[in-house]
């Protein structure tokens, strides 16, 4: 049986690093923050033996693949601590390396009418960069009940080109690596 409820906006409104928002926003979503905190304490204040806490979901019939908020916001901080140029924002998984990234001077160059032009609609869009993994990650931690988020290493510049930055590679990936270790760090203890 439901005893109490309270409803709160999706997690990147909740939490500052994700928003990147500044004043006058700031002062506002400081208050949205504090309602929801309120919230959620009142929600607390008797002990219930079970608090149930739900993010965003998609709008398809496809089960969503949603990062882990708190996992992601352990690797914003641990780029920071760092000193990791990062950016936050929303990948693209998409299932091929070629086709799926518009990829055609390196490949095909037949591309599919609905993924002609799907880069420049994907910047439109916010996304930030191509991937091939997270989403079916993203997936199977929901499922399993496991936390799971996503830190790439830049090694092209898409809306210049096609090629990867070979001399970025090392760096990129050290990088990567050593985000994913300190956020790690952060959330084991």
């Amino acid at each position: 049986m439901l005893i109490a409820a309270a409803v709160c906006p999706h997690p990147p409104l909740l939490v500052p690093e994700v928003t990147g928002a500044s004043d006058p926003a700031v002062r506002e979503l400081r208050r949205l923050r504090t309602a929801c905190g309120d919230a959620v304490a009142a929600l607390l204040g008797p002990a219930p033996d079970l608090l149930v806490v739900v993010g965003g979901a998609g709008q398809t019939a496809e089960y969503p693949a949603a990062a882990d908020p708190f996992l992601t916001v352990a690797l914003v901080e641990a780029a920071r601590e760092l000193g990791v140029e990062h950016h936050l924002g929303i990948t693209a998984s998409v299932d091929t390396f070629y086709e799926g990234q518009e990829r055609t001077a390196s490949a095909n160059p037949h591309l599919l009418r609905a993924l002609q032009g799907i880069t420049e609609e994907y910047r439109h869009l916010n996304i930030l960069n191509y991937e091939m993994e997270s989403g079916t990650l993203f997936k199977m931690a929901g499922v399993y009940g496991f936390a799971a988020a996503c830190v790439c290493g830049v090694i092209a510049q898409r809306t210049a080109g096609e090629n990867i930055v070979l001399e970025q590679k090392s760096t990129a990936v050290d990088h990567a690596i050593a985000v994913a270790l300190r956020a790690a760090d952060r959330v084991a203890h």
